[in-house]
């Protein structure tokens, strides 16, 4: 019986271990292999799939200092996000009305996190998305942005200026 020189239990169950270690390494093999072939083909299939969608679509997850203080929305969901305090809110669309959600989190952390050519920062205190602009005016030097869905009005800080205009042309060029 195999290989070893005495009827012993453990002598037994060592070669059984050793030809099992021996046999282990091809079958981990090729089950890697098919699940590095899985893998990269869901990914593909992903990519292509994002590049059709537009981004506006795209659901994101917005998370907080704490566990359980998750929110995932659409990108065209989201109205404006403000500061209050060691929170922001969320001001965000759902079945046409405006609802709000607060997340403890910084403006800062919320704008890496969205990264989006829609969503920018008026001021240190909000962000709005642009997709939900609906008309913007210059009052005494101050570009003023009002949203759909709101009655406040935004006022873009100087430093901020000319980022949000060159994004202004950019989306009334593509015409949203």
């Amino acid at each position: 019986m195999g290989g070893f020189h005495d009827f012993y239990l453990h002598s037994y169950l060592k070669h059984i271990l050793e030809i099992g270690v021996v046999l282990i390494f091809p079958f981990a093999g090729t089950i890697f292999y098919f699940k590095h072939t899985t893998v990269v083909r869901d990914y593909q299939e992903i990519v292509s799939v994002n590049n059709e969608t537009p981004v506006l679509n795209e659901v994101v997850t917005l998370s907080g200092d704490y566990k359980k203080d998750q929110i995932g929305l659409p990108l065209n969901s989201i109205v404006f996000i403000q500061s209050e305090d060691n929170y922001a809110s969320l001001h965000y669309l759902e079945e046409d009305r405006l609802k709000k959600y607060l997340i403890r989190s910084t403006l800062t952390n919320l704008e890496k996190k969205l990264n989006s050519d829609w969503i920018f920062r008026c001021n240190r205190a909000v962000m709005v998305n642009l997709y939900h602009l609906e008309f913007y005016k210059y009052e005494s030097g101050t570009l003023v942005l009002s949203l759909k869905y709101t009655d406040q009005t935004f006022s873009v800080s100087k430093s901020r200026r000319s980022e949000i205009a060159s994004a202004l042309e950019k989306h009334t060029d593509q015409g949203k």
